[in-house]
């Protein structure tokens, strides 16, 4: 037992140890951001979105294929690399210079 007046241990709130879970987490994220970028890629890439319910890709930020570019972060970060090297070529080859651009485009 502790001494009279040391601090206790914060309670176990789930009975896997948070290192397990951590990694159940990673893994589970992993999977879902490699399910949406299958899909994007196969049914709607080069075009700026895919919509969920169709599955048909539109342009509705300019044709400049946004979700692939702001997917760049992500897949650079969760282990990615080969769709990273890709998209990021394409994107450097095959895209104008964004300071020529007259499109609104919110990312963040």
């Amino acid at each position: 037992a502790p001494s009279p007046g040391a601090p206790h241990p914060p309670p176990r709130l789930h009975p896997k140890p948070f290192s397990q879970l951590q990694e159940e987490g990673r893994a589970l994220v992993v999977n879902m951001f490699d399910r949406a970028l299958s899909m994007y890629l196969e049914h709607a890439f080069p075009k700026d979105e895919l919509l969920p319910l169709t599955c048909a890709g539109v342009d509705n930020f300019g044709g400049i294929g946004i979700t692939a570019i702001d997917a760049l972060d992500s897949m650079a970060v969760l282990g990615f690399h080969d769709d990273f090297r890709e998209r990021a070529l394409w994107a450097c080859e095959t895209l104008p210079d964004f300071a020529t651009l007259d499109v609104e485009v919110s990312v963040f």
